[in-house]
């Protein structure tokens, strides 16, 4: 299903990058401090639209960048198939994306990935579903502190909202993103949702003004607001976010009855949508131009207007079809033509039958589609909770865990929680690779699950950070089971993954036996973070639980 939100489809002016070019190696991989100028480049030019290179270079960089920088090339390959319309690609990536965010406990990146798993329902207009995402995706991004990302997602939020008749709300979150992006100072976002928030004005308008002298004034302000749009837009290069921003002036002009402005400028706007190739925005201003004919009563001109609009519709939608045969008829009515008007007629009565049966593929196509996605939710519902790499409940999952079982804890009953690093572990990855790397820290989860009660709580935190939560434990048995593992992990033969590689790690131990009711998560996580950085500075491999 190939579908354009009309409200965010502004491409940004610049370049494509090259694997080879600029801020690559030799051997066309980019150095690390690169990767997010990369992104950067990526993201322009799929904006610009040139997505058959931007894919191009993103699946190269899927290959080359550490894994760690895999989720920012995902998500931008995600906003390549938004752009694109491609629902189901889009979800697949937004899921990988999700899922590479958490096994290296990238907050952003996992909050962009369930947005833009958002946008996926949002293209096959499952609105009350997409906001679900979307709101998570900002509280996600708010823990992260991306304002940037913040914005993007309130821009999400908005469009759903007005496109589902939910105005007052949809004005608040977009506000909201434009003033967020100009104090970032980010030209193309700030263009893109200002004009969201415009199509929400008019949105609201039509919706809640009556027609008549009352709408007219109510449409009115939105006149110098959308000029003023596409002249910064032109000002500063963005000459397709300017044609198309005087596309709705133009519109604007015809709803407060200036049809002869609306003329003038949709006359001006179409040189700029030829020279583009912007098809879709061709045919609808060839539309528009009829139906301001008509209202002119110069029915010739409207009729070779709305035959010009047809040209540009072969491929488009039998609706939009039937809106142009629906203008040809009234046209050869005004016209005295009435065998001619009957003969549109009865093509915009077929095509409101073949719409019938459209609407009922659309309708199934849409079901096929939510059942991905639903089956791409369902694994997103998993990775929240589990990091893939180890198996092990992940972050999340461990606050849940860990806020509850304080909320339980008592004097008797305590809580002890034993924080995890292994030692100089970028070492390791630098001197024997990735793949050594993860099997070292699944080696290591596998240790912590041989140390485990059955009620113990083992996580990978982030990175090469694990946590083993203890129930009905005090300090003093919390700081057994840390030795215990210590030793475990110490003595492992780690020859077996690689000769020359060992492995050791540092613990920080702290209880609720050291705190007083009720029992905080947030202290007893940097009571015990505040211990093992004293074990890592005393000299690694050790436990501490005191100081």
């Amino acid at each position: 299903m190939n579908t354009t939100n009309l409200d965010t489809a502004f491409p940004s002016p610049g370049g494509v990058s090259s694997a080879s070019g600029p801020g690559t190696n030799g051997a066309g991989r980019p150095a690390p401090a690169s990767i997010k100028e990369e992104v950067v480049r990526l993201r322009i030019a799929i904006h610009a639209g040139d997505g058959v290179a931007a894919e191009r270079d993103a699946e190269l960089l899927l290959e080359t960048v550490d894994p760690g920088d895999r989720a920012l090339i995902l998500n931008t390959l995600a906003e390549l198939h938004a752009a694109n319309g491609d629902v189901l690609k889009l979800g697949r990536v937004a899921a990988e994306a999700r899922r590479d965010a958490q096994n290296h406990a990238d907050t952003e990146s996992e909050a962009e990935a369930i947005m833009h798993a958002g946008q996926a329902l949002q293209l096959i207009e499952d609105h009350a579903a997409a906001l679900k995402y979307f709101f998570d995706a900002g509280e996600l991004a708010t823990r992260a502190g991306s304002r940037e990302l913040e914005a993007r997602v309130w821009q999400r939020i908005g469009i759903s909202s007005s496109i589902i008749g939910r105005h007052k709300q949809a004005v608040e979150y977009l506000e909201r993103s434009v003033r967020a992006f100009e104090a970032a100072g980010n030209m193309a976002d700030r263009f893109g949702a200002r004009s969201a928030l415009l199509n929400a004005y008019n949105r609201r308008v039509e919706a809640e003004v009556p027609e008549g002298p009352a709408r007219i004034e109510a449409y009115r302000p939105y006149l110098p607001q959308w000029i003023n749009l596409a002249n910064e837009a032109q000002a500063a290069g963005m000459r397709r976010i300017s044609a198309v921003a005087r596309g709705r002036h133009a519109i604007v002009q015809r709803n407060v009855e200036d049809y002869e402005g609306a003329l003038d400028t949709l006359e001006d706007v179409l040189k700029q949508y030829q020279a583009y190739k912007m098809r879709a925005d061709i045919a609808v201003t060839f539309n528009e131009m009829g139906m301001v004919y008509c209202r002119l009563k110069r029915f010739e001109d409207a009729l070779v207007a709305f035959h010009n609009a047809l040209v540009y519709l072969t491929d488009g939608s039998k609706r939009e079809q039937s809106d142009t045969y629906a203008g040809i008829s009234q046209a050869h009515e005004g016209l005295g033509n009435l065998g001619s008007a009957l003969n549109a007629l009865k093509k915009v009565r077929a095509l409101e039958a073949a719409l019938t049966d459209q609407d009922a593929r659309s309708s199934a196509e849409r079901r096929e589609l939510t059942q991905s996605l639903k089956r791409f939710s369902d694994q997103w519902e998993r990775l929240a909770k589990e990091d893939t790499l180890t198996n092990l409940p992940n972050r999340r999952a461990l606050e849940q865990w860990l806020q509850a079982a304080l909320a339980r804890a008592t004097i008797a009953q305590p809580v002890t929680l034993l924080m995890i690093d292994v030692d100089l572990f970028k070492q390791v990855n630098d001197q024997f690779g990735h793949a050594v790397g993860d099997r070292a820290l699944h080696t290591l989860a596998d240790l912590m699950r041989q140390n485990c009660r059955y009620a113990d709580f083992p996580a990978r935190y982030g990175g090469e950070e694990f946590m083993l939560a203890l129930p009905q434990t005090d300090l003093a048995i919390g700081t057994e089971v840390a030795q215990r593992l210590n030793y475990s992990v110490a003595a492992y033969h780690w020859a077996g993954i690689h000769p020359a590689l060992a492995v050791t790690i540092s613990i920080g131990v702290a209880s609720t036996t050291e705190l007083t009711p009720p029992y905080a998560y947030e202290t007893l996580v940097e009571m015990a973070d505040a211990r093992l950085y004293i074990a890592k500075k005393g000299g690694r491999n050790q436990v501490v639980s005191e100081g």
